[in-house]
C-alpha cells in the first residue's frame, strides 16, 4: 500500500491574486502545485527527502524579491501563511492591557475591562 505524500498548504490570507502569482512562481521553480483558480490557498505535495525545505526556500526567495513587508508564518509542519504582520492597533482593534483581549469596539473594551474588577494593573496570570 502506497501512502500519499504529506502536503504543505500555503495560505495567502484571502488574497487570490497573490496565490496565483506564487503558484506560477512555484511551477516555474519546478514545484508541482494544486489548487483551484481564484482560491487563496495552494497545496503542495511534500517529498520525503528535503521537499519541505525546498518549498520554503522557494517561498522565501519569492517573498524577499517581490513582497516588501510580507512574512512567511509557519503553523506546524503543514501550513504556511504569506501575509503582512500588523499590530492590532494598526487594524483598528482595541487591546486589553491586562489580558490581551481584542475587540473592534471601544464600548466592548470598556465592558471587558469591568470583568477585571476595576483593577488597573491586574497581573496577566489571574
Amino acid at each position: 500500500m502506497v501512502l500519499p505524500s504529506p502536503t504543505l498548504t500555503i495560505s495567502c490570507a484571502g488574497d487570490a491574486k497573490l496565490a496565483a502569482t506564487i503558484r506560477e512562481f512555484l511551477v516555474a521553480e519546478g514545484i508541482a502545485t494544486a489548487g483551484r483558480e481564484g482560491d487563496d490557498e495552494i497545496s503542495v505535495a511534500v517529498e520525503p527527502e528535503g521537499g519541505r525545505e525546498d518549498i520554503l526556500a522557494a517561498l522565501s526567495k519569492y517573498a524577499s524579491a517581490r513582497l516588501e513587508g510580507y512574512s512567511l508564518i509557519e503553523f506546524g509542519d503543514d501550513v504556511v501563511i504569506v501575509g503582512m504582520k500588523a499590530e492590532p492597533e494598526e487594524l483598528g482593534l482595541h487591546v486589553c492591557g491586562q489580558c490581551g483581549f481584542q475587540t473592534a469596539s471601544a464600548d466592548a473594551m470598556a465592558e471587558h475591562s469591568k470583568l477585571h474588577g476595576g483593577y488597573l494593573f491586574m497581573p496577566p496570570f489571574l
